[in-house]
């Protein structure tokens, strides 16, 4: 999103961050996206300890999760530490970006005197840290239905949280498309047809049935040229989603090699799927690793649908279709060598 900064004083800003932090370091705050401090959002100077952030925003200005870092007398880049509370043993980093104010006061020597205050978002993400969106591939079909039960409830008292909605987002490859879209319906219809719920719009439209075979996506192989997965009659593919900077997917290509050598005469195809923006750097994995099977690169647009159908959100994540491209099995968490070998022989 776009933000507009004024450093004269005005009445009318949507936003105001105000701090009071005895012994914070004379020079610049810097309000950056808490999922990547590198991206800074705004800065202002501070002075004795005190600083302001006075912030305008457009009208398609959405909440966000944003962090407050500051330069110590080595000019190292370091997060402003506090806590919800002062019976709190947890130091937090990261509050909502949202309308209204938010103050920080205490001393950059004690995090656990030194106390955020800031708007609803803030305080739905700390009541519900941890505690809401997810759920448990492994949980038993009673268990899964009471807990999707008490997350409605919970939507049903806030309705427009974002941070609710992003929580539900994040966990949306965990849910099949009629268990999110039930929750999904009780977000407002503002929150519905913004940019997050768009994303999980999509992946209840492209969420598969798991009764009902995959489709088959198209990829590019090294030379770009065109390649559809799930295309052959193979007995069992074995889809491999990976990257060339995911150390795990790494780790874990002797075991597919072990598996490759051991079943490919007996019907396993196996087709590795890189999400690499880079491609570049995916070729250069593939002469490290000298893997003999097909070896494909998605697109933005691709790896999207893929999450979708697919439903996973990290790698690497391995999936097992049947020759009429119905899901066997999938597994999406490494482990050691033997434990993984095991698994996937079965």
């Amino acid at each position: 999103f776009l933000i507009t900064i004024s450093c004269k004083a005005k009445s009318d800003f949507d936003i105001e961050i105000i701090g009071k932090v005895k012994n914070l370091p004379e020079g610049i705050v810097y309000l950056v996206d808490a999922h990547d401090y590198k991206k800074i959002l705004d800065s202002t100077v501070a002075q004795k300890g005190n600083f302001k952030f006075s912030i305008k925003v457009p009208q398609s200005f959405t909440p966000s999760m944003v962090s407050l870092y500051y330069k110590d007398s080595l000019s190292r880049l370091l997060p402003l530490l506090y806590s919800v509370d002062k019976s709190s043993r947890n130091f937090e980093t990261a509050f909502y970006l949202e309308k209204g104010k938010a103050f920080v006061a205490g001393d950059i020597k004690s995090p656990q005197k030194t106390i955020m205050e800031a708007g609803n978002e803030t305080q739905l993400m700390y009541r519900y840290k941890e505690s809401f969106g997810y759920l448990d591939n492994s949980m038993d079909s009673v268990l899964r239905k009471t807990t999707i039960t008490k997350y409605k409830q919970i939507l049903k008292k806030y309705p427009d949280s974002y941070y609710l909605l992003q929580c539900l987002s994040n966990y949306r490859v965990s849910y099949t498309a009629e268990e999110i879209k039930s929750l999904f319906n009780l977000f407002s219809d503002k929150l519905q047809n913004s940019s997050i719920g768009t994303t999980i719009s999509s992946y209840i439209f492209e969420a598969v049935d798991v009764s009902k075979p995959y489709p088959l996506f198209t990829v590019y192989d090294t030379s770009n040229l065109k390649h559809q997965i799930l295309g052959s009659k193979a007995k069992v593919t074995m889809l491999v989603f990976w990257a060339s900077w995911c150390t795990p997917c790494r780790k874990e290509i002797p075991v597919l090699k072990q598996l490759n050598n051991e079943f490919r005469s007996n019907g396993l195809l196996i087709e590795s799927i890189s999400i690499d923006k880079d491609i570049s750097l995916w070729k250069k994995a593939l002469q490290e690793e000298s893997m003999d099977w097909g070896q494909y690169w998605a697109n933005d647009s691709t790896i999207n649908k893929l999450e979708s159908v697919f439903r996973f959100s990290s790698i690497p994540t391995i999936v097992f279709v049947n020759s009429d491209r119905l899901k066997i099995k999938i597994f999406n968490r490494y482990e050691d060598s033997t434990t993984l070998y095991s698994k996937y022989k079965e």
